[in-house]
């Protein structure tokens, strides 16, 4: 792609995540990439896909307050502060910093020309607790780049063989991000109540800073079904998830509901059965139910998620037929083709009247 230039910013780095770390890497940025913006030709249409809160409603207030009140903003809105950390009991609902966030969030949003989001669910908060008009609010699911999940590989392919795992084990995988949202002790819990099954084995391929703390406890067990397996390069996902009779997904906090996560629509693409140990009242359910693209867990029942492995190790006659639905699903509404074009066609149309 040619005429675009690409401007840094800088904003601070933490090797551990942590609430305050990440808060500087917010607020850094925000200011880092405020300046930039005050240095540049005025735009007509700016699109914000950055951290929420702090970066984006600094920028938001730097265009129409430094720069124009006439530059259009598109924000793209990943996930909802205060009430994301809500969910995770790390904030209550009526505190200071939640009352605060919540008057800044809705500033920014009201700053903002079109606000997209993930999911209808997000939209009503949106309209709901920050006054956001419905007309505003756009709903556009995460998309992904299908071209290297085109063509669907085989399940004893060349994972299983540079690990040596047999065509007739019974696979369940994790594959993303090792983090204390991504809900991992649910996979330990439910190998140790398997370590007799000789069938069934879990892997956990990826990295983060609950891999270390997994590992240990898996040692500690002495559990010989399940293990993990990093790092994972972007270009080796398709070939992981293949590997896979099953993929394996939990979420925890009531924001997690409102879209489907990257990982699941990952998965979707891949054309092998999803088992979510989720809400069933969220988004994501939702979407499993609609496709028929796998099965929806109670959340942090390892019991239930071992009844199910057995069930469908035993009975797996049904999985090819499930894992296709998936794919069907991720292509007809997830793949970047057939999203792309109805983001292009809103920033055209606020350019348009720019």
């Amino acid at each position: 792609v040619d005429n675009y230039t690409v401007i840094h910013s800088w904003h601070t780095l933490s090797a551990e995540s942590t609430l305050i770390s990440r808060f500087l890497e917010n607020i850094s940025f925000a200011i880092s990439s405020s300046w930039r913006i005050l240095q540049q030709p005025p735009a007509d249409v700016v699109y914000l896909f950055n951290w929420p809160i702090f970066a984006q409603g600094m920028n938001s207030w730097v265009l129409k307050k430094l720069i124009s009140k006439n530059v259009k903003i598109v924000n793209n809105v990943r996930d909802v502060y205060p009430e994301s950390l809500m969910g995770k009991n790390m904030l209550k609902a009526d505190s200071l910093i939640a009352r605060l966030l919540r008057k800044w969030d809705k500033s920014h949003l009201h700053r903002c020309d079109v606000v997209i989001t993930l999911a209808p669910t997000m939209k009503d908060l949106l309209v709901k607790n920050r006054e956001v008009p419905s007309e505003k609010v756009k709903v556009l699911p995460n998309w992904f780049d299908a071209g290297k999940f085109r063509k669907k590989l085989p399940k004893d392919g060349a994972f299983r063989k540079k690990h040596n795992i047999s065509p007739d084990t019974f696979l369940a995988i994790y594959a993303g991000s090792m983090t204390m949202s991504a809900g991992l002790d649910l996979y330990v819990q439910a190998a140790e109540l398997l370590k007799d099954s000789g069938k069934i084995q879990f892997l956990l391929v990826g990295d983060g800073s609950e891999r270390k703390p997994i590992e240990n406890k898996i040692a500690r067990k002495g559990l010989k079904n399940i293990r993990n397996i990093y790092p994972m390069n972007p270009e080796d996902v398709p070939e992981v998830q293949a590997a896979a009779d099953v993929l394996l997904m939990s979420l925890s906090g009531e924001m997690a509901q409102n879209a489907a996560p990257s990982k699941q629509v990952s998965y979707m693409f891949s054309g092998r059965p999803v088992i979510a140990s989720i809400s069933p009242n969220g988004t994501p359910a939702k979407i499993i139910a609609d496709s028929k693209a796998g099965y929806v867990l109670p959340p942090d029942n390892p019991q239930a998620l071992a009844d199910k492995l057995i069930e469908l190790s035993e009975n797996n006659q049904d999985l090819e037929e499930i894992g296709e639905n998936a794919r069907k699903y991720a292509m007809k509404n997830f793949a970047k083709d057939m999203v792309l074009p109805k983001m292009i066609d809103i920033f055209e149309a606020l350019a348009d009247n720019a």
